[in-house]
């Protein structure tokens, strides 16, 4: 081996182990919403119009393997590490995210799941996957409330709606994530009022299942002023083979179906 060769070698080896550093103390920095031209959906385009901060209550409303839940995740990431990380900057900059979107500050960010069961396994795990590292954990997987502690300071509450209203009460966030459909109202109203104090926002991310419901009533049929609804296709998706989401789909219902490829209520 020529020492011109054993030098390019060395020298890709601290490139791969700068990436693997900076994937590390960065992750959300390498994370890319995916988008579609219209008229077909895009994960991005409804992220953007969601997170702008004249949003008080916004749905991302999606079929079933949209990406929903993933979206959820990155915001609640972001929110809670605060635009001051370059991480942050880079992946709202990549993703077309309106710079005021984010506070400079670290955040506090409470996300909701139904159980505790899904909790543990759906929204801890992708919102630990995009987390610095140094970031501190207290029952991360055990059942209950847990709470993820960054190094910078921002915090991530991790919450449950069969906890009931009482236990939403006494606190102050910045974002609260509920992932998919909170079902009880009282729970919603009560989070709802912990946003006061630091001018925060709500995001719902859900597929409609339950048809047409007081979510319905309040953020689809008649929108309270300040709430924003957008949709997602799981078929637009390009991280899924879309063949077998549209033969899986075909042995369902006519009702059931539009609820889960197109988010329909």
């Amino acid at each position: 081996m020529t020492a011109e060769r054993s030098e390019l070698i060395a020298d890709g080896y601290q490139a791969a182990l700068k990436l693997q550093r900076l994937l590390c103390m960065y992750p959300l920095a390498f994370r890319s919403l995916w988008d579609r031209p219209a008229p077909r959906t895009s994960q991005r385009r409804a992220v953007q119009a969601l997170m702008d901060r004249t949003v008080k209550c916004g749905l991302l409303v999606g079929g079933n393997r949209s990406g929903k839940t993933e979206a959820g995740a990155m915001i609640a990431a972001a929110v809670a590490i605060g635009r001051e990380d370059s991480g942050v900057r880079r992946w709202m900059h990549e993703n077309g995210i309106p710079e005021g979107s984010v506070f400079k500050r670290p955040g506090r960010v409470c996300c909701v799941s139904l159980t505790s069961n899904e909790s543990i396994r759906v929204q801890r795990p992708k919102i630990g996957n995009l987390l610095p590292e140094g970031t501190y954990w207290k029952n991360r997987y055990g059942g209950g409330e847990a709470v993820a502690q960054l190094p910078n300071g921002g915090t991530i509450l991790f919450k449950t709606v069969d906890q009931g209203a009482r236990s939403f009460q006494a606190d102050a966030w910045d974002l609260c994530w509920f992932d998919e459909d909170p079902e009880d109202e009282a729970v919603h109203n009560e989070a709802r009022m912990r946003l006061v104090d630091r001018r925060g926002w709500c995001l719902v991310t859900m597929t409609p299942l339950r048809g047409l419901t007081w979510i319905w009533d309040r953020f689809v049929s008649d929108p309270e002023p300040g709430s924003l609804c957008r949709w997602i296709f799981g078929e637009d998706n390009p991280h899924i083979p879309s063949d077998e989401l549209a033969t899986l789909l075909k042995s369902y219902g006519r009702h059931e179906r539009a609820a889960r490829a197109r988010g329909e209520f």
